[in-house]
């Protein structure tokens, strides 16, 4: 079925001991570059790229920026139009609304 050693132990343990230092010695450990095909030098340099501040990215920004305000806004002129909405109605607004959408 399958091979026993029938040694002891402790001469096993000095057997595998044996094994590893000839192994470490016959060869150096080398990491191992586990990246499969991706380009190293390509990420370097778009990692540098990417840290570049231009004009273009910079308007991408101030745009980006904008949007998120008129958003907002508008979020808050519908939260307010609709207190409003149910004030003139003669409903008092119910802690719950704060959360519909």
């Amino acid at each position: 079925v399958g091979r026993i050693d029938r040694a002891a132990p402790e001469v096993i343990a000095q057997e595998r001991k044996e094994e590893e230092a000839a192994g470490a010695a016959g060869k150096s450990l080398k990491t191992k570059n586990k990246q499969r095909g991706r380009n190293k030098i390509g990420r370097k340099l778009k990692k540098m790229r990417g840290n570049v501040i231009s004009e273009e990215r910079e308007k991408l920004r101030k745009k980006l920026e904008e949007m998120q305000k008129e958003k907002l806004e508008k979020q808050q002129a519908t939260k307010q139009s609709e207190e409003a909405e149910m004030i003139a109605q003669g409903k008092q607004p119910s802690a719950l609304t704060r959360f519909n959408r």
